[in-house]
Order: C-alpha cells, then structure tokens, then sequence
C-alpha cells in the first residue's frame, strides 16, 4: 500500500459502533478524514460491503445546510440496503451511521 504523504498528517476520525461492547462484532466502522475544507468518509459493516460515496460526502460537506439535514441526506446515499441480521437491526444501524456521522462533523471541525 503506498499513501500519499500529505494525507499521513490530516486530522482524522475512526470508530467501530458495537451493539453490546468493544469485544462484540462491529455493527459499523467509520473511517473520515478532512482535507482542507472537505471530509471524506468510509464505511464497512452497514450494507453488504465497504463503500466510499463522493454523494454522501458532498451532503457531508453542504455547510449551507444544518447539520441535522446534512446527515439526512448523507445517510439517503447509502449504496445499498442497510444489513439487518443476527447482529444487528437494520433501525440500530441507520441509528449508529447517523451517530458517527455527527461525531465526524463535530470531530473534524466542519459543523456550521
């Protein structure tokens, strides 16, 4: 794996959401960082695979928009149904995404 080294020293965000605790399966992983005024972000665990939307990110970075509506929106770019099984709802899901969703904007710095 080669990265570029300007992205090495960007501010950053990552968390696996856990149904019960840090020792359970994760529900969903977020992985964002902010390049300049932008966030990128990542996801693996809520649909069948691990996706990167430059839609949702583009919702993400709106400033012009509230917060709320901003993960709305994000949250609507979802590539694919949200996996509901034995580990967890599909409503818990949705619920953990749009939680990392506002602790990216509020870590990184890009809430209005």
């Amino acid at each position: 794996v080669k990265t570029p080294r300007k992205y090495l020293d960007l501010p950053y965000y990552h968390h696996k959401r856990t149904k019960q605790d840090k020792s359970t399966y994760p529900l969903a992983t977020a992985c964002a960082l902010r390049d300049e005024s932008q966030i990128r972000v990542a996801f693996s665990g809520v649909c069948p695979f691990p996706f990167r939307i430059s839609d949702m990110e583009n919702k993400l970075n709106d400033t012009a928009q509230p917060l709320a509506a901003r993960v709305e929106q994000a949250v609507n770019c979802i590539p694919a149904e949200t996996l509901n099984d034995i580990e967890g709802s599909f409503s818990f899901r949705q619920f953990a995404v749009k939680k990392m969703l506002h602790d990216i904007i509020n870590s990184l710095g890009a809430s209005n």
